[in-house]
Order: C-alpha cells, then structure tokens, then sequence
C-alpha cells in the first residue's frame, strides 16, 4: 500500500515537473510584442475611459438624488425625522458624486 502511495507522489512530481519545464520552454515563444501607436492612441484610450468613468459616476449622483428626493417625501408624510436625516445624507452624497469630476479639478487633480 505504502508503495503505491510512493508511486502516486512520483508520477504527480513528475507531471508537475513536466508541465513547469513545458510552460518555461514554450513562454519566449508565445510572446507577442504590442506597439503604440504614433499618434497618441494610448493617451485617447485614456482619456475616452476617464470620460467613461466620469458619466457613471454623474449618473450614479442622479440616482441617488432622485432616490432621495422620494425618500425625503415619504419622511414628510410619516413624519420619521430618522428617514428625513437620512435622505438629506442620501442627497448630499448624491451631488458630491455628481459634482466629483469638478471637485477633483479644482484640488489639482488631472481628470
């Protein structure tokens, strides 16, 4: 039984052996070299993600405004000040997420 188990670790340390020389012999050549472009393409990908970045995040301020505009109109029915607090911590949240691209510019950020 012993030897079997032997055997077992063997062919196991064997294969892992096998597969680490494959993956070191075929890795120079599976390379491929990637080339920028002349133009600033790199930097318009960048920019176009930034921007992309950017609108998620003004829409995700939208919605949490509108969310919280409801919100604070359901405290004022049920006159829960808990829920009123709450939403208006909703709502300033919501305008620091849509006016971030503009706060980031005026602390120096590059947006």
């Amino acid at each position: 039984m012993n030897y079997r188990k032997a055997e077992t670790r063997k062919s196991h340390t064997a294969r892992l052996v096998r597969l680490t020389v494959t993956a070191v012999l075929l890795l120079p050549v599976l390379t491929v070299c990637a080339f920028a472009e002349e133009t600033g393409g790199a930097v318009e990908v960048v920019n176009n993600l930034t921007n992309y970045v950017a609108t998620i995040f003004k829409s995700i301020g939208v919605l949490a405004c509108l969310f919280a505009g409801a919100q604070f109109a359901t405290s004022l029915q049920s006159h829960d000040p808990s829920q009123r607090t709450t939403s208006i911590m909703i709502f300033l949240g919501g305008l620091f997420f849509y006016f971030m691209p503009e706060i980031l510019a005026l602390i120096g950020v590059q947006v």
